[in-house]
């Protein structure tokens, strides 16, 4: 009795799926076609078989969706709306309404890009692998050096020509060499390339690198003026372990292997592609404004 009264509640809910009333609408409707062209030659390509991958896929599309697997009414329904999209789709074909539009063809390129630039597709590097990646790229993953030093400073008020005149004449006995107020301090003690660049701007904090450790060098620009520059120490923080790093070093490396099959794949297609744009007939177009 219990199973009596559940089936036709079953059989009501089933009714009132709305992807069962998709595929009654898309039924009506390509019945409708059928019969306006019923006297047309079918098409070469008339046979639609939904085979088990298919239904996988869809399958899986529907678990995607609603967190859950289909069950046998929803399986079919969805494989009798994904056949007459098909047919539609085909249709469209032959009619030529793929042609020269551009969603679906900016949607081919962004698919052909995905395909070739999917990470995923490149499985997961060995540790080996990774530790060569880290040896190379170290200073991407290494906290920032630390600077102690001397300066010497000459302020953008005296003029630029000045200023710098009077840095290169200083720079000859830099240790008796007199400079002008600094705002800031002018000895730095274990500051970090950050901090230079708060401090001192971005020419500056450059420079710290390439300067050698004990030697009066310059001028170094700031945001004040120049600088001469004697570094009393330099301390570099020893290269990170590839355990504390694992993670960033994987998605970087995924990234950079992703951006060079990019590189691979433009230089693929311009090899076998010849592209010739008509340049007179881009400055004619332009200079009427798009206008036909």
């Amino acid at each position: 009795m219990t199973n009596g009264a559940a089936k036709p509640a079953n059989w009501r809910g089933l009714l009132t799926h709305p992807v069962l009333h998709f595929v009654l609408i898309g039924a009506v409707l390509f019945g409708v076609n059928a019969w306006r062209h019923s006297g047309d030659q079918a098409p070469e390509d008339a046979a639609i078989h939904v085979d088990p991958p298919r239904l996988q896929a869809l399958a899986g599309i529907w678990r995607a969706q609603f967190g859950r697997a289909p069950t046998e009414a929803e399986l079919g329904a969805v494989a009798h709306s994904w056949a007459l999209e098909e047919m539609r789709v085909r249709e469209a074909r032959r009619m030529g309404l793929d042609q020269d539009d551009s969603v679906i063809r900016r949607r081919l390129a962004q698919k052909y890009d995905f395909l070739i630039n999917n990470p995923s597709a490149l499985g997961q590097p060995s540790d080996a692998v990774l530790q060569a990646y880290l040896s190379a790229h170290a200073d991407r993953y290494a906290g920032p050096s630390r600077y102690s030093f001397d300066q010497v400073y000459f302020s953008n008020d005296r003029g630029p020509a000045m200023a710098l005149a009077a840095a290169q004449a200083a720079l000859k006995d830099p240790d008796h060499a007199r400079g002008d107020d600094f705002p800031g301090d002018m000895v730095e003690h274990d500051v970090t390339e950050q901090e230079v660049r708060q401090d001192f701007g971005s020419n500056f904090a450059a420079a710290l690198p390439k300067l050698k450790v004990g030697v009066w060098q310059g001028p170094v620009e700031s945001g004040f003026g120049l600088h001469l520059v004697r570094i009393t120490r330099k301390t570099a923080l020893a290269a990170p372990v590839l355990k504390d790093v694992r993670g960033q070093v994987v998605a970087d490396w995924m990234s950079d292997q992703s951006s060079a099959a990019a590189a691979r794949a433009a230089a693929d297609l311009a090899a076998r592609y010849h592209v010739s744009i008509d340049e007179a007939a881009v400055r004619s177009v332009a200079a009427s404004g798009g206008a036909r």
